[in-house]
């Protein structure tokens, strides 16, 4: 008897629309007007809102801007989460703009669901995250993001518990943003570290989901092409900040990266980054430290070089075809008498020393060393019994 087949569910996020390329934020409110919102919170850190990209969108809103909070704390702590909410909902706002990394973007998945469920204090969000209702209804949210760290692309946000401090995912297909905006203009600001480090946030999320035991081909697909997206702009995105084709790239490698995310296992890497940050690691920090020491790339010998040449890591690479050869130097050995003393236990000779005293032909003595110096005479140990050898 074999077993039944079993039917698996793979959901696509349901991202509505996306607005890419330079000066994408300006048509936000044209979007704002399309969807009929009349009533609009924008959420952000400090930083992002003191940038002059944002006097753009307050003026387009106008009247429409009832609420802006840039107070977004790092991985969302549930009282900060619950006063936002509690303003938000004060002003009777229609639509959830955020702008930032993945911070505010979960903050406004956060605050819609409070908002959909009436939910006014931390505790009962802190509760409530875990089983979300199927028939959730939230208020729209538009994600403006300005690191790599790909939160707009899934339903996913995460808070942190601070009774328990440690990190809640929610998750609602309905949570993910209906309008997301890859503006290169806006991520230019974004500092270079933080920029990188969210970068290898997205390869983490690409590898998590190639080789996840239950990876699916689409997802793999898209993986792929985020990785090669990743290896040719990242690096170009990273020393230049202007740099816009390398930086929409970097943004539309995030988003191939993430789009299948929730339907794999993801493994180590991200439960431990997620419990870190809860637990009070400064952000980013462990990011760089845990990562896998870069291999070392074997490039090709220069022209005329030893055979003795090096890359960053130290290691030896393979020798060219013209390159020249250093004469070999004759072996340096030891005395017989000295050689029989090393197989009875003694001390071998500082042969370290001995280079630097005659380094060779053609070659100058170390600093501090003098050549011609001469060698303090070996003592040999008194022995006043001899053992018969044994045949």
């Amino acid at each position: 008897m074999t077993d039944a087949p079993t039917v698996r569910r793979f959901d696509i996020p349901r991202v509505e629309r996306v607005l890419e390329g330079p000066g994408a934020l300006a048509a936000l409110a044209e979007e704002v007007d399309e969807r009929g919102a009349r009533r609009v919170a924008v959420l952000s850190g400090r930083s992002v809102a003191a940038l002059p990209e944002l006097d753009g969108l307050r003026s387009a809103l106008g009247d429409r801007l009832v609420v802006e909070r840039d107070d977004v704390h790092p991985h969302n702590p549930s009282a900060a989460v619950a006063e936002i909410a509690a303003a938000v909902r004060a002003a009777g706002a229609d639509m959830v703009v955020a702008i930032g990394g993945g911070s505010p973007i979960d903050a406004a998945k956060l605050v819609a669901f409070a908002l959909a469920e009436d939910i006014t204090d931390a505790d009962a969000l802190g509760r409530a995250v875990d089983h979300p209702p199927a028939g959730l209804a939230p208020l729209p949210v538009v994600a403006v993001p300005t690191t790599l760290s790909a939160a707009e692309w899934t339903g996913l946000a995460g808070l942190t518990v601070e009774r328990e401090q440690t990190k809640h995912a929610l998750f609602h297909p309905r949570l993910v943003p209906a309008v997301v905006v890859l503006d290169p203009d806006l991520a230019r600001h974004t500092p270079r570290s933080l920029w990188t480090t969210t970068g290898v946030r997205a390869v983490d999320h690409a590898v998590e989901t190639i080789y996840a035991r239950d990876a699916h081909p689409f997802g793999t697909a898209l993986c792929r092409e985020a990785l090669a997206l990743l290896g040719e702009h990242l690096p170009r995105a990273a020393d230049d900040p202007d740099d816009r084709e390398a930086t929409l790239a970097c943004q539309r490698a995030a988003e191939l990266s993430a789009l299948t995310l929730t339907n794999v296992s993801v493994g180590l890497s991200h439960a431990v980054g997620h419990q870190l940050g809860a637990a009070g690691v400064p952000p980013r920090r462990h990011v760089v430290r845990d990562a896998p020491p870069r291999p070392a790339l074997r490039g090709p010998a220069r022209p005329g070089g030893d055979g003795d040449d090096r890359d960053g890591a130290g290691r030896r690479h393979r020798r060219g075809a013209g390159a020249a050869r250093r004469p070999a130097r004759p072996p340096r050995r030891a005395p017989p008498a000295a050689r029989r003393g090393h197989r009875r236990g003694r001390p071998r000779r500082d042969r370290r020393r001995d280079d630097a005293r005659d380094p060779g032909p053609g070659r100058l003595p170390a600093p501090g060393v003098g050549a011609g110096r001469p060698r303090s005479p070996r003592r040999r140990p008194l022995r006043l019994l001899r053992r018969p050898r044994r045949r």
